[in-house]
This record gives structure tokens, C-alpha cells and sequence, in this order.
């Protein structure tokens, strides 16, 4: 009897460590999933802010190339949060905040 009390005992030794192996593995993905998420709302923002100042100077003043004043604005955001990002990734962030822009400015109309 007492050693089924051990193997018992040590099953279920073995199937606690397993599961707190499994929910630790789950709970570092789910926050590394949440950072990255938070990291492209950060970009997502900051070329927004970006795109919509570069519109509303552009309004008063000769803005010759907009998209690139635009880039170059961004840019200096996210490097001032201190947040990486590719030149392909910000493209798609500049024509996605664009073409809100434009949606917005339709609806409007």
C-alpha cells in the first residue's frame, strides 16, 4: 500500500510540474504576443500623427513631396520612443494612414 501511495504521489508531482511547465509557456507567449501588438499600435500612432500633420501644414504651405516629409516625420517619432522600424513596414503604415485619411475626408464631403 505504501508504495502505490509513492507512485501516486510521485504521478502527480510529475503532472503538476508538466502543467506549470505548459501555463508558464502559455503566459510567456500571451505577454510577448501583447508587446508586440503594443509595439505596432505605437507605430500605427505615431505615423498617424505623422501623416495628419504633414496634411494639415500642407493646407497653409507649399509641402513639395509629402510622402516623403511624411516618412521623415514618423521616423523621428518612433526613434524618439525608441522603436525600430523597417522601411517597408513604415511604407505600409504611411499608405494605410493615407488611405484613412482619404476615407475620412470622403465621408465628410
Amino acid at each position: 500500500m505504501n508504495g502505490l501511495q509513492e507512485a501516486v504521489l510521485n504521478l502527480a508531482v510529475v503532472l503538476i510540474t508538466g502543467a506549470v511547465s505548459i501555463v508558464s509557456a502559455k503566459a510567456t507567449q500571451y505577454f510577448k504576443e501583447k508587446g508586440v501588438l503594443a509595439k505596432f499600435e505605437a507605430k500605427k500612432e505615431s505615423v498617424n500623427i505623422a501623416v495628419n500633420a504633414v496634411e494639415q501644414i500642407a493646407l497653409n504651405e507649399d509641402v513639395p513631396h509629402k510622402y516623403n516629409e511624411a516618412k521623415r516625420r514618423a521616423r523621428k517619432l518612433l526613434e524618439n520612443q525608441g522603436i525600430i522600424i523597417s522601411d517597408s513596414e513604415l511604407d505600409s503604415l504611411i499608405e494605410a494612414a493615407v488611405s484613412g485619411f482619404n476615407q475620412g475626408y470622403q465621408e465628410n464631403k
